[in-house]
């Protein structure tokens, strides 16, 4: 009998219908409601505690993100009635955390978590890795921006 895979699963609303919507994105990345899913180099911000792993998911006003670019953070979805969005942190050294959490690998620490928070992390590290590898065009060479959320790449150079 085959394994399950805690790495995908019908676990978020992805919301692809809100994704254009440039008025909901604004407003959700100002609603206190909204929930980030960090990254530091490829790795998920974990939050250990008694029962074991969890993902450590932050507020959006959290001061990790006051200086990062509202164009670099993709939505994700719904997910436990909230809105959730990835976002890159790009950092020599790893951010400053809370004692009980720390940026892990993913593949190392999945089978440890709820398979739907697994579900989660792993699509936001796959989002915030594609987004890492396209920032130039591939016909043109000239950078790319993020849009409709994050999930399409445009390249910058209107005459390409």
């Amino acid at each position: 009998m085959q394994k399950p895979n805690v790495l995908s699963g019908p676990y978020i609303d992805r919301a692809a219908h809100l994704r254009k919507d440039e008025q909901f994105i604004r407003n959700a990345r100002r609603d206190p409601s909204s929930r980030l899913v960090p990254l530091w180099r490829s790795r998920n911000l974990l939050r250990r505690h008694s029962e074991g792993l969890a993902a450590a998911v932050l507020p959006v006003g959290h001061h990790l993100f006051r200086s990062v670019a509202d164009s670099t953070f993709v939505l994700l979805g719904r997910f436990r009635g909230h809105t959730y969005f990835a976002v890159n942190i790009e950092s020599a050294e790893p951010p400053a955390t809370d004692r009980d959490t720390r940026f892990e690998d993913l593949r190392l620490a999945a089978g440890q978590l709820p398979r739907d928070e697994a579900g989660l992390l792993a699509y936001a590290r796959a989002m915030v890795s594609w987004q890492r590898r396209h920032r130039y065009c591939g016909v043109c060479g000239a950078q790319t921006r993020p849009a409709d959320g994050g999930h399409v790449i445009r390249c910058i150079d209107e005459t390409c």
